[in-house]
């Protein structure tokens, strides 16, 4: 028989199956603007059953309405019914809308796959080529969960730098103003940090978090104040459920890549010490996801096995080590994180001069995460063993006044 609905009921379909699973799966609507502390948002569900089919189903609708959209629009056209042929258009822009968000479930909780973090910005970036009203000179003023969607999506496919350069701007307009609901600090903040949570990058999270706190004191006049920092404040507690919820994974369930990056960097946070069998799953993270199809090692995952193999009295751990910390710093030469990291194990093997000025490329350049790469720290200990205990001591009071800082939002 023929196929009787036309492309505007196939759209309102899949948008109905979208709208049920993220209602069913955060507590809130779409485009709802919830306070954060009543949103959900544990990574460590699982699609199976009823609800993978739906999501399946919204994907395959929303791809009909889609394509008989442009279809019939083109057809609209052809015949200089404009007018029809502008409704399709926009039934055609809205389908990539809801595409982008229902791929971006797939891709976090079914698949981790890169295609399907890549689908995601196809479709965003679909939908803004079709949106008359959008400005592309001004092209991070989109809706407040299109940008979220965005920065999830380039996170997971390691564009750390190009995600921050979203995030940035987002960011600095909701400092300065209230008129714009959809772009508002409620938004932003929490929307970056839990990229940065989802794929196990957490120092990332963490430097976000400093950063923000570090920016808000300098317009209070030095002074932390409680009540304009809710927002940092409320991002850390859901930071703090995050690595809770990953630490607690059953290790033998774990299967995908971002699972695994986020338990071995919880591992990691929570062991001052690490024991052996820590050490080890953390060494071997990397080798896990990358015998994953069309899955990608996160950063910091990468950054954490080159952290414990420098730290390793076993000299091919340590020979491996050096080849993932050098080859990283290759590719990215700006990779701070790494650069801190590498400081240290220069220290370690006497090399002082190496050590500071790795360590001092990384806490000149992005301050908050050499933090929280202990690179303050290090240094120090870098000018002693160079005779500069001014310099030194000067590396102990910052550092300090970070943990403050850090303590503040809510830290231990």
């Amino acid at each position: 028989p023929k196929d009787e609905k036309d492309a505007s009921d196939y759209f309102y379909e899949g948008k109905t199956l979208v709208d049920k699973i993220y209602k069913a799966r955060t507590g809130t609507e779409i485009d709802s603007y919830a306070p954060i502390e009543i949103r959900r948002q544990n990574f460590e569900m699982t699609y199976v059953g009823e609800f993978l089919k739906i999501l399946e189903e919204a994907i395959a609708t929303l791809k009909k309405a889609e394509n008989m959209a442009n279809t019939q629009g083109q057809e609209e056209l052809r015949k200089g019914n404009i007018n029809v042929a502008q409704s399709l258009r926009a039934t055609e822009r809205d389908a990539n809308r809801y595409l982008a968000l229902a791929y971006l479930e797939r891709a976090q909780f079914v698949t981790n796959n890169l295609a399907d973090f890549g689908n995601v910005i196809i479709n965003i970036n679909d939908y803004l080529l079709k949106n008359p009203y959008y400005d592309a000179a001004n092209g991070w003023k989109k809706s407040g969960y299109l940008i979220s969607a965005e920065l999830l999506a380039l996170v997971a496919q390691d564009k750390i730098t190009e995600a921050l350069n979203i995030y940035r701007p987002w960011q600095k307009f909701a400092n300065t103003s209230k008129d714009y609901e959809y772009i508002k600090q409620e938004i932003a903040l929490p929307s970056m940090a839990r990229a940065f949570d989802m794929t196990g990058n957490y120092n990332h999270t963490r430097a976000i978090l400093l950063e923000t706190v570090y920016e808000q004191i300098r317009k209070d006049g030095g002074k932390f104040i409680p009540a304009n920092n809710a927002i940092s404040k409320e991002t850390f507690k859901a930071h703090y459920r995050n690595l809770g919820n990953a630490y607690n994974l059953a290790e033998a369930s774990i299967v995908l890549s971002l699972p695994i990056a986020r338990y071995a960097g919880a591992l990691y946070m929570a062991n001052a010490n690490p024991p052996d069998s820590v050490k080890q799953y953390i060494l071997n993270a990397p080798a896990k996801i990358n015998k994953l199809k069309g899955q990608i090692v996160p950063l910091e995952t990468t950054l954490l096995a080159a952290r414990i193999a420098l730290q390793s009295s076993n000299t091919a751990d340590n020979t491996k080590g050096w080849k993932i910390i050098n080859d990283l710093i290759k590719d990215e030469p700006e990779n701070y994180a790494a650069l801190a990291i590498r400081g240290y194990a220069n220290y370690l093997k006497g090399d002082f001069k190496a050590a500071e000025i790795d360590l001092s490329a990384a806490i000149n350049e992005n301050t908050f995460l050499a933090y929280f790469n202990d690179a303050f720290k290090n240094r120090s200990l870098v000018y002693i063993k160079l005779g500069k205990p001014d310099l030194a001591a000067s590396d102990d009071k910052a550092a300090a006044g970070f943990n403050r800082m850090y303590s503040a939002l809510g830290a231990p």
